[in-house]
């Protein structure tokens, strides 16, 4: 049991969301305030659930540069993972799916690089990409079609080729 003298902390992190959250502060360089010694769900840009037992929301806003670690993962209740203005080295983790009740996903002016990855069109709740002004190439994945509660999508700035997938019409919520 962890106990903590002085915090206003009511529960215990989970392990695996703790080491997920140590590996991405070691992966950006500018989080000086993301260290072992301070409560995660106290760090910049962390936001706990009322038990201050699991990760629900991420911000990485102008925190130097660095990667996604695939151990980002094992936040496996993230609703809202934000990043922007941080440039990442790399590409959007193929695990990317793991995160099954993820929201909200903006990866904006970061220079993030690669594919799309498939297996996003496991985020069957997501309601909102945005992945705008970064380095992401090759097509849009057809799977982008299961996210039948997509209601914002922004894949602008980037170097995306070939066509827009024609089942990418069937998500009726889509507004962008």
């Amino acid at each position: 049991m962890v106990l903590m003298l002085g915090s206003s902390v009511r529960g215990v992190l989970d392990q695996r969301e703790w080491s997920a959250l140590l590996d991405l502060s070691e992966a950006i360089s500018n989080t000086v305030l993301w260290n072992g010694t301070v409560y995660p769900c106290f760090w910049e840009g962390v936001f706990c659930n009322y038990e201050d037992t699991s990760v629900i929301n991420l911000h990485i806003i102008n925190m130097g540069a660095g990667t996604i670690p695939e151990s980002i993962g094992n936040l496996t209740m993230l609703q809202e993972l934000i990043i922007t203005g941080t440039e990442i080295v790399g590409t959007i983790p193929q695990n990317i799916d793991k995160l099954s009740v993820l929201v909200f996903i903006r990866l904006l002016q970061t220079k993030i690089s690669g594919f799309i990855p498939e297996s996003i069109g496991n985020l069957t709740l997501l309601k909102e990409i945005i992945f705008t002004d970064n380095n992401i190439f090759g097509t849009i994945p057809n799977t982008i079609s299961n996210l039948i509660d997509l209601t914002s999508l922004d894949l602008s700035i980037n170097q995306l080729n070939g066509t827009i997938p024609q089942n990418i019409t069937n998500l009726s919520n889509l507004q962008t």
